[in-house]
């Protein structure tokens, strides 16, 4: 490994700790930064950290699509009688 500095360290550790759950602001405090912003320079989240935050809305979301979904085929397929 070339280029490498113990420095480089504090970037995996903003990451772990903000990809484990711990609040920015206490990453924040831990790393000595004065502003959230530079600990957001620090803490680079993985694309399957990514992937799986917005998956949190799927549980929330698709339920009510589904039973949307379900109740315009029922109204849209029924026969209409005159």
């Amino acid at each position: 490994m070339t280029d490498f500095h113990f420095h480089d360290f504090r970037h995996t550790f903003a990451s772990w700790l903000i990809m484990r759950g711990v609040p920015l602001a206490t990453v924040s405090n831990l790393l000595g930064h004065t502003s959230p912003t530079m600990t957001l320079r620090y803490a680079h989240l993985s694309p399957k950290h990514l992937t799986s935050a917005v998956r949190v809305l799927d549980s929330a979301i698709l339920p009510g699509l589904k039973a949307h979904s379900s109740m315009s085929k029922a109204t849209t397929t029924s026969p209409v009688r005159g």
